[in-house]
């Protein structure tokens, strides 16, 4: 793909070949999004990379540069390398609609009328896939109509964000523990392994560097942040359910009988002197931190 005009007559081969690699995009975003769809930021991060440095160098070969486009396809970069780091939730599909446009770029003009109705379709299955998956896999814990509980009324923050009562109650909880253990003792707090929001929620600061504890983040780096911790005496809020789905009326598994994800989070279980353990939460001092 370039920035700028293709240059010379348009082929029905350069045509075919956009043509297909456009329905090829199409068909591994569909398969991925289906199959890996958490697991593909970094593919796509660097897929678009490729993308953006091609059009680069294209320009520079033709000397046809196009400052609209460059900045459009660092801004796709951009969204790309967002992705990368969040564990990609849509990349697939949001992935295809970016690449795409560079595919498109890279069309001689005009556009030959072989690859305008396949650019079309692709376009319309990206938009369908979208929607779909918004209906198969929505980005929210539960289906809207169980949606009664009006987070703002914990948070102010969270203006009229509203919730499932599961939901509803962890944030109960992590209100609750986080005043009566640590913000009432003129102590800091940290939510594991997930909840990174609960902080701007709070109006308070991380006691470590992160504010995230999953595995993309947080492993190869247990020792420095555990330090951090403990240097902070920072109560440690640990989450029994661990990203698990429960039944109304189930538990989960109890706080000695956890299993996390990361090593960090599972040194805070086997290490950490339990102060607590309510419904959703198990309440620790970091490893090595006296009453």
């Amino acid at each position: 793909p370039g920035f700028g005009r293709a240059t010379g007559d348009s082929t029905k081969w350069t045509a075919l070949v956009l043509a297909g690699l456009m329905a090829a995009l199409v068909a591994l975003a569909a398969f991925m999004n289906t199959r890996v769809g958490y697991r593909t930021g970094v593919a796509f991060f660097y897929l678009g990379a490729g993308a953006v440095m091609a059009s680069v160098r294209t320009a520079r070969a033709t000397r046809t540069p196009d400052p609209t486009a460059l900045a459009m396809g660092l801004g796709a970069l951009a969204l790309c390398w967002s992705a990368s780091i969040s564990y990609g939730y849509q990349t697939p599909i949001l992935g295809a609609g970016v690449l795409g446009v560079f595919l498109a770029g890279a069309a001689p003009r005009p556009w030959p009328r072989l690859l305008r109705p396949v650019a079309v379709a692709a376009a319309l299955t990206v938009i369908a896939l979208v929607a779909v998956h918004q209906v198969w896999h929505p980005y929210r814990e539960s289906a809207r109509p169980q949606h009664a509980g009006d987070l703002g009324t914990l948070y102010p923050r969270f203006c009229r964000l509203t919730t499932d009562a599961a939901n509803l109650e962890r944030y109960a909880e992590i209100k609750v523990l986080s005043e009566r253990y640590a913000r009432a003792a003129g102590r800091p707090f940290a939510v594991m392994p997930a909840f990174p929001l609960i902080y701007f929620l709070s109006d308070v600061r991380s006691p470590s560097s992160v504010d995230w504890y999953v595995p993309a983040i947080v492993n190869g780096r247990e020792d420095r942040l555990l330090s951090e911790l403990k240097r902070a005496r920072a109560l440690l809020l640990v989450e029994r359910a661990m990203d698990q789905d429960f039944a109304e009326g189930e538990s989960p598994p109890r706080c000695r009988e956890l299993h996390a994800s990361t090593p960090l989070v599972e040194t805070v279980i086997r290490t950490g002197r339990l102060l607590h353990e309510s419904r959703w939460f198990c309440v620790y001092d970091p490893p090595g931190v006296s009453p």
